[in-house]
């Protein structure tokens, strides 16, 4: 686990300038049309006193956004161990190249995910911890749809203790971040648009940090330096 931290600690550091663009490139933007989307589809089902189905849709919509945010930063990992350097045109084109089918195969695994988050909470969470690999398969050795699924649920579940501690850290960082930068931006503005902005900026950049950890376990965990 640390040293697993320690590799990912250093990419991020000497790739920040690059993680730094593709955030606001890349991430900002999911994650804006996740806002967008879950106010849109979930407003009418609270509105008639349905607010489980709406809380359904933000559950959904939430883990598709979770796992197309990760793409450019296993491009980012792959690059970097490769050539020791990221060319930002080649991470658009092979995001842009990987979106869809990552998002078609996240479709399925959100929904089964939504399912527990629903009904027992903690199924759920066991669902999304195991496929929470999906990107690195996807885009390490460009599998098919079901192999894809097939090799991330094999990877969750041969090192299931080590994602639910990455995940349970990188949720903790993100809610701390959220709080923090919330009551610091309250200080200089209330309009509600800036202050959601910042605490997207500030969850945005702790994604690089779990993807990193993610695909690192994962290259260690495949018996290969390098899938691809």
């Amino acid at each position: 686990m640390l040293s697993t931290a320690i590799i990912a600690k250093d990419v991020y550091k000497t790739s920040f300038m690059k993680i730094l663009i593709f955030v606001l490139a890349l991430i900002l933007p999911i994650q804006l049309l996740y806002t967008l989307f879950t106010v849109f589809l979930s407003t009418p089902f609270n509105l008639f006193g349905l607010p489980i189905i709406g809380s359904a849709i933000r559950s959904f919509l939430m883990i598709v956004a979770f796992f197309l945010a990760q793409i450019p930063f296993v491009l980012i990992y792959q690059q970097y161990h490769i050539n020791g350097e990221i060319k930002i045109s080649t991470v658009i084109f092979q995001f842009l190249r990987y979106a869809f089918p990552i998002y078609m195969i996240s479709l399925l695994v959100s929904f089964f995910v939504t399912v527990g988050f629903i009904f027992f909470v903690i199924p759920g969470m066991v669902i999304l911890v195991l496929f929470t690999g999906l990107p690195q398969v996807k885009v390490m050795e460009d599998t098919s749809f079901i192999q894809t699924i097939r090799n991330a649920f094999n990877f969750g579940r041969m090192n299931f203790g080590f994602l639910v501690i990455v995940t349970l850290c990188f949720v903790f960082l993100d809610i701390l971040g959220s709080t923090l930068t919330f009551f610091f931006l309250s200080f200089f503005t209330d309009w509600y648009f800036l202050l959601n902005i910042g605490i997207m900026l500030v969850n945005a950049l702790t994604m690089p940090f779990f993807a990193f950890m993610v695909t690192e376990k994962y290259i260690e965990w495949s018996g290969e330096e390098y899938l691809f």
